[in-house]
């Protein structure tokens, strides 16, 4: 509440509200809702996690193929055809068996 001269020698009274509190008060009570939250929902799950005791590797062959200036192909240092490479590829790649291919 504001008291102060509204002209001349008369005093005029005038109310508002002081919103820094309110706003103070709203933004605590957010932070402590956001900690509180995670806190609640992980102790209401109870989950019966499976226990491994080795875990299965996925197996990558890596297979690097060299093309030279004068087209000639070499797949793991040897130099092949293209037909002999495209056999070699289905040999060395059975279906459904990871691989990356180096291309020089």
């Amino acid at each position: 509440m504001k008291i102060g001269p509204a002209g001349g020698d008369r005093y005029h009274i005038q109310a508002d509200i002081n919103m820094i509190p309110l706003i103070d008060i709203a933004l605590v009570l957010l932070i402590i809702f956001m900690v509180i939250s995670p806190i609640l929902v992980e102790s209401k799950l109870r989950v019966a996690l499976p226990k491994v005791s080795s875990a299965a590797k996925a197996e990558e062959t890596s297979l690097k193929v060299e093309i030279a200036a004068d087209g000639s192909l070499a797949f793991q240092g040897k130099l092949l055809t293209r037909d002999q490479l495209r056999d070699a590829l289905k040999q060395q790649l059975p279906p459904g068996h990871n691989a990356s291919l180096l291309i020089q």
